[in-house]
């Protein structure tokens, strides 16, 4: 591919034989090209999501990006008051069954803030009620596929796609707007879902 040709910086010009003039115009166009070819599609989404000026701060159960810290304070005491959801054994999280089976798919949720007390990410920890660590049916890895899908019938737009992080496992984006939700396999036992504002991230 024409991209592959110039990211690998295999361009076979005789520059040897050209003057200093001669040389500048003709790799200015090269390396232009070469600067968005290999822009990677991380930022291009990222940049045109953007630039397209719209919000999509909702995220579940009646919970934003973008509010104050008390709103979620407020909303999971009248959440667990009506029984949808409970208190976490992770840390201070919240949690809340993704259906009634007696082995449940829980989702663990806890909002981090930005210096004003605004929620600015969600982190989100997705994990089954039978794990064990000899239990092969119940592994993070056999749960990515099945989070995947449901954040995506949950959040219509685009689709995830993978991103290569140096030394650690490929993590799949989904870019709508202000709102990424980026997931991982965290560890045996969670796959990790994090939705960030990138509004209020460029903003730090």
């Amino acid at each position: 591919m024409l991209k592959d040709y110039f990211c690998s910086s295999q361009i076979m010009v005789p520059l040897k034989y050209m003057s200093g003039k001669q040389k500048l115009r003709l790799l200015i166009p090269f390396l232009v090209l070469f600067t968005f070819s290999c822009e990677s599609e991380y930022n291009k989404v990222t940049k045109a999501e953007l630039d397209k000026g719209v919000r999509y701060d909702s995220l579940f159960l009646g919970i934003n990006l973008g509010k104050p810290k008390r709103d979620f304070f407020e909303i999971c005491w009248d959440l667990q008051k009506k029984g949808v959801v409970s208190s976490s054994s992770h840390d201070n999280y919240v949690v809340y069954n993704l259906n009634n089976d007696p082995l449940k798919i829980q989702m663990h949720f806890y909002p981090e803030t930005d210096q004003e007390n605004i929620i600015s990410e969600m982190d989100v920890l997705f994990g089954h009620s039978g794990w064990a660590p000899w239990n092969e049916e119940y592994q993070s890895k056999e749960m990515l596929p099945v989070v995947k899908d449901t954040l995506e019938s949950w959040y219509k737009g685009n689709k995830f796609f993978s991103v290569q992080l140096e030394n650690e496992e490929d993590i799949w984006v989904k870019i709508d707007g202000n709102r990424r939700i980026a997931l991982r396999v965290k560890d045996d036992q969670f796959v990790q879902a994090k939705f960030t504002d990138l509004l209020n991230e460029s903003a730090k």
